[in-house]
């Protein structure tokens, strides 16, 4: 599945910490043998057994610690089973530690709401109401949570009550153990608990959030509200639980999944439900940093693009290149006793030009992937086109601006995703030109639209939003003769931001999440040399030239992103975005000009990077007319 992809390099294993929601490995099989061989309490898979599969994520029953009715240790469990809170004990008492690269799920707070019907005591010896009862067991999750921290946890996906202020799905789904099934009591005040703990989780576990400690809260409620409301749209064929309906225990297991709810508890394809929804919240952030990586390259390619142009057109200068330009005029002088031509002398130039140029651009962004977040990769072209003006001041200096649409297309690996953009750019340079020494200064800004999109669960999740970039920088060469040609060290040094505005994401509430603001720089220093060469193709003049240099990125990319879910936005998902692997390789830039008529010039360019595993590719060809 494509949200499985965004995990590839995630090696660690699942373990469980919960109710019956987890287990697979100890009461679950007893309570639900038709589930065998895997032990849910259903009538097959377990969410954990499911994750597993849609992630590379491994998974042991071993690593279950949940049990079956038991609470997150608020209260002793009323069938003497571990709570949450004595399995991290058991888990902890053993010796046992978690890898960065592992993912942990907790459960394990919807059983507390039996507090009232049990005749359960507060620690003030009062009965509970719903707001002691969810403040007591909200403050037990944190406490649970931070010992799986301090265990080394990383990575958590943690469950809230799968019934809500509107639903009590104890009810509407009955229990079956074994026997004839039967409703739970509706106990009172248990709707307004489950509200209460579920508005609230997000706030409760905010302090444990950091980066390197990542919390995922997986809506369980509107899962089964969704299944319950809408079954259709989860592909199922009713919200009723499969023991209330006719015949279904006695079907088929095909029939039976055809049901959301066995009981309270999923079928074997209600599981599979509920870990797309985790699988897919896992992976949601994995995309966000290409956001930045793609208006960076944007920004880029334009400056790149002017520097090249400037270089090129430098080809028509005589004291670059050697070689008498179109605009050299030879006039015949008589004098007494000879008939010859007179030296050349060239014609005033004429200072002011315009240009066309369109641009096309492609290439690729590897995957970075860490214990505390990943960063997908990305294929990606560049299309777009400059109309733009310069001025020659004086021989030696020239200036100008442009005007730049490029459209960038960006498709994630492993189809996690797409970026689509506008991006509408301005630039301005400045161009010095003597006998030996060249410098271009180039200054750009960019404003992006953006059009985001990502697979859901049920439809396709999208965003949109805005940016700006900002690039400036320096190039240099000095050249020698050497015959025709012309060589000599070149250097340069170019400076980007990158700007991503907040957004919030559009589709199933459920893994929809709020993206904040996004920044981005980079510093390329270069280094080589640049060789021109004329040549002739018929009568026709062309001056060519060929940087080599050796590129290295200074600040690498490393940054740190903060996204939340839609619901459970007071709860921060940091993530730690590693730097670029290959931070210096090789790049070579090539060039031709000519004259196509005595005010009109014409230029071919292209670009391409060697030695890393972030290649890029650029060409670009223009048509400029003097007047």
């Amino acid at each position: 599945m494509p949200f499985a992809c965004a995990q590839a390099q995630q090696l660690g294993t699942i373990y469980g910490f919960g109710d019956s929601l987890l287990d697979v490995s100890r009461n679950c099989p007893i309570a639900f043998p038709q589930s065998a061989p895997y032990g849910a309490c259903g009538n097959g898979r377990g969410t954990l057994q499911w994750l597993s599969q849609l992630t590379n994520y491994s998974f042991i029953k071993t690593n279950d610690y949940a049990y079956n009715g038991v609470g997150n240790g608020v209260f002793p469990a009323f069938n003497g089973g571990p709570t949450v809170a004595q399995q991290i004990v058991e888990f902890t008492g053993s010796g046992r530690s978690f890898q960065p690269n592992d993912l942990i799920v907790v459960g394990g707070m919807p059983n507390n709401s039996a507090a009232p019907l049990l005749g359960i005591l507060d620690s003030n010896g009062v009965p509970y109401t719903p707001q002691t009862l969810s403040a007591a067991t909200l403050s037990q999750q944190y406490s649970n949570i931070a010992q799986l921290i301090k265990a080394g946890g990383h990575n958590f996906v943690v469950e809230n009550m799968f019934s809500s202020s509107a639903y009590n799905f104890y009810v509407i789904g009955g229990f079956y153990p074994l026997g004839a099934p039967y409703a739970f009591p509706n106990i009172p005040g248990a709707t307004t608990f489950f509200g209460l703990a579920n508005s609230n989780l997000a706030a409760t576990l905010a302090p444990l959030a950091a980066p390197g400690v990542r919390l995922h809260v997986i809506d369980l409620a509107a899962i089964y509200t969704k299944a319950y409301t809408d079954p259709t749209s989860l592909g199922f064929k009713t919200g009723t639980a499969c023991i209330f309906d006719g015949s279904c225990l006695t079907a088929s297991k095909d029939v039976q999944n055809q049901h959301f709810m066995f009981d309270l508890h999923p079928t074997d394809a209600g599981y599979a439900v509920i870990a797309r929804y985790e699988a897919n919240l896992l992976a949601a952030q994995d995309g966000v940093a290409a956001q930045g990586d793609i208006a960076q390259l944007t920004a880029q390619n334009f400056s790149n693009s002017i520097f090249s142009r400037l270089d090129a057109y430098r080809a028509n200068d005589p004291r670059v290149t050697g070689m008498a330009s179109p605009s050299q005029a030879f006039a015949s002088m008589d004098r007494p006793g000879m008939s010859t031509k007179a030296p050349p002398r060239l014609a005033p130039e004429l200072p002011f030009s315009v240009y066309l140029d369109a641009a096309y651009g492609s290439g690729s962004r590897g995957d970075r992937f860490g214990a505390d977040g990943n960063a997908v990769g990305f294929d990606y072209t560049l299309a777009g086109g400059t109309f733009g003006a310069d001025y020659k001041v004086d021989p030696n200096i020239r200036v100008g601006a442009a005007l730049n649409y490029t459209n960038p297309v960006a498709n994630l690996h492993g189809g996690t995703g797409h970026l689509n953009l506008d991006s509408y750019q301005i630039g301005g340079f400045a161009s010095f030109t003597y006998s030996h020494l060249l410098t271009d200064i180039v200054a750009t800004y960019g404003y992006n639209n953006y059009r985001i999109d990502r697979p859901g669960v049920v439809d396709t999740i999208r965003g949109s939003t805005t940016g700006d970039t900002f690039t400036v920088g320096a190039k240099s060469a000095y050249l020698f003769d050497v015959g025709a040609v012309r060589i000599g060290p070149l250097a340069g040094l170019v400076y980007d931001y990158s700007n991503v505005n907040p957004y919030t994401e559009t589709g199933d509430p459920i893994i929809t999440q709020f993206v904040a603001r996004q920044k981005l720089e980079g510093l390329t220093g270069s280094a080589g040399v640049q060789v021109r060469a004329p040549f002739m193709v018929g009568t026709r003049p062309v001056n060519s030239f060929v940087n080599l240099t050796a590129e290295h990125d200074f600040l690498g990319g490393a940054r740190t992103l903060l996204a939340a879910e839609t619901v459970a936005l007071a709860l921060p998902i940091y993530t730690v975005v590693a730097g670029n692997p290959d931070r210096t390789y090789g790049k070579v830039v090539g060039g031709l000009s000519t004259a196509l008529s005595g005010n009109v010039n014409a230029m071919l360019t292209a670009a391409g990077t060697f030695g890393t595993s972030n290649p890029q590719f650029a060409l670009q060809g223009a048509v400029k007319v003097a007047f």
